[in-house]
């Protein structure tokens, strides 16, 4: 735990680049839409993740869908459905179960986001990965 905190103490971001100028828009849009955030430069971020062990287990690379009113019908920005594909990209403990990853993540973005009337999270290994190389080990 003391060397997983030194590293991100330096470098939340080990490096990755978030590209999401596309998804400000759709955030900022008063209908449907969909977008995805481009991550770059995960090499390190994915090597330190995948070697990284903890009580016995190795870590995962997730990227996180965000849904934002699913099936919404309604019209305004915050009413209208939404989907984030890849706004987070992060490590996760392989011992960790999906399904409660997921809800985590939704209870946070929840407790994060007063305006929210609805949200789904889908946590996925990221499209991104090179055919033949398994991020989850």
């Amino acid at each position: 735990a003391k060397v997983l905190t030194k590293t991100l103490s330096k470098d939340q971001m080990m490096g990755r680049i978030e590209l999401d100028d596309a998804c400000r828009s759709c955030d900022n849009s008063t209908q449907t839409c969909a977008c995805t955030t481009t991550w770059e430069n995960t090499t390190l971020f994915n090597t330190w993740c995948t070697e990284l062990r903890a009580n016995g287990t190795s870590g995962q690379v997730l990227e996180a869908t965000l849904k934002r009113n699913p099936q919404s019908t309604r019209i305004g920005q915050l009413l209208v459905e939404k989907t984030f594909n890849a706004k987070h990209y992060g490590c996760y403990a392989l011992s960790c179960g999906i399904p409660l990853l997921e809800e985590q993540a939704l209870r946070n973005w929840y407790k994060s986001d007063p305006d929210l009337d609805g949200g789904s999270v889908q946590l996925a290994p990221p499209a991104s990965a090179a055919p033949g190389i398994n991020l989850l080990m």
